[in-house]
């Protein structure tokens, strides 16, 4: 019995390490389901040459805002130092609105990482590598390692500009179709179990509201530096994704070009200027060279933790009286 319950309690603490083997360190995330959902119509895309985007075949998970800075500095604050050995520049990871009082900090160093007065719950921002870069350190649990970052979401050893993630990555950037399906596909567009597309990243089909929070459903045209990340709860998409409008564009990624040719990258979402009024419609992108390093605004994506139900149910069974066979 002693060897049993010795079992038991191994087992219980398999299953609890099993449960915290894909912690989510704090950032919110919504699961997208309705696997296998098709297509968008291009007809109505404000672009019809994008072609259909959507489909997705599988679920997984989407942060419900933009990263905000205060998350970005923990990762900038490890990274910074060690900037040279997993290649990439002081601006990429700074982006607008982190700082360094050492400026020049090598490894082992400080490099006094600071968010600007003000911005502490406004987007991060920061070039396509870095946010792999930030992946691939959130799959690893936060290492301090040059490994920790350039290998795990994603291998960033294989001189691709944007490789696609691995297909055991636990968070990486979402693709087109990812973030078009979070962001405009209702299982019930027109109706209970009847899908669709809305045109709008609210579930509708009306252009938002410029205004602040409480009188508007957006910041765009409200023409200031930045706006914290949450100050309109009511403006969700179908399935709670907020801050799809006036923040600032997102980086998403796009593997199969629609006309042929590498990965792209895409700035998607709206700035915050007048132009959001067809910056918010689906099928709205800016496209990118797979090289550019343009410093935008991102949510990650994330696979769907795994059950870690086994070990509980073998301790029942132990526990579970049986008759010995005389």
């Amino acid at each position: 019995m002693r060897h049993t319950l010795t079992l038991i309690i191994a087992l219980a603490a398999t299953a609890s390490n099993a449960q915290q083997a894909d912690p989510d360190y704090g950032l919110d995330f919504v699961t997208i389901g309705a696997a296998g959902n098709a297509d968008s119509d291009p007809a109505i895309h404000l672009t019809v040459s994008h072609g259909p985007v959507g489909r997705v075949d599988y679920e997984y998970r989407i942060m419900r805002s933009k990263l905000d800075l205060a998350s970005w500095k923990e990762f900038v604050e490890v990274a910074y130092p060690i900037r040279e050995q997993i290649r990439i520049g002081n601006i990429e990871l700074l982006g607008t609105r982190l700082g360094a009082s050492n400026f020049n900090a090598q490894p082992g160093e400080d490099a006094g990482i600071f968010i600007a007065a003000g911005a502490q719950d406004w987007a991060a921002t920061g070039s396509w590598r870095a946010a792999a870069l930030y992946a691939n350190w959130l799959h690893n649990g936060k290492g301090s390692d040059v490994e920790d970052f350039i290998n795990g979401a994603y291998d960033l050893r294989s001189g691709e500009s944007i490789p696609r993630p691995e297909p055991d990555a636990r968070f990486w950037s979402p693709n087109i179709h990812e973030w078009t399906k979070a962001g405009f596909y209702d299982p019930n567009r027109f109706g209970e179990g009847e899908p669709g597309y809305w045109t709008h990243p609210n579930g509708s089909d009306e252009v938002l509201v410029p205004g602040e929070p409480g009188v508007g459903q957006t910041p765009a045209t409200i023409f200031r530096d930045g706006t914290a990340l949450g100050q309109y709860p009511d403006v969700l998409s179908p399935w709670g994704l907020q801050d799809l409008s006036g923040h600032g564009y997102e980086s998403v990624i796009q593997y199969d070009y629609f006309l042929g040719g590498d990965a792209f990258q895409y700035a998607a979402a709206s700035g915050t200027g007048l132009e959001y009024f067809f910056e918010d419609r689906l099928g709205s992108w800016l496209s990118t060279p797979s090289t550019a390093d343009i410093n935008a605004r991102f949510r990650l994506a994330a696979a769907i933790p795994a059950p870690a139900s086994t070990p509980v149910f073998l301790a029942a069974a132990l526990l579970t009286p049986t008759r010995r066979r005389p």
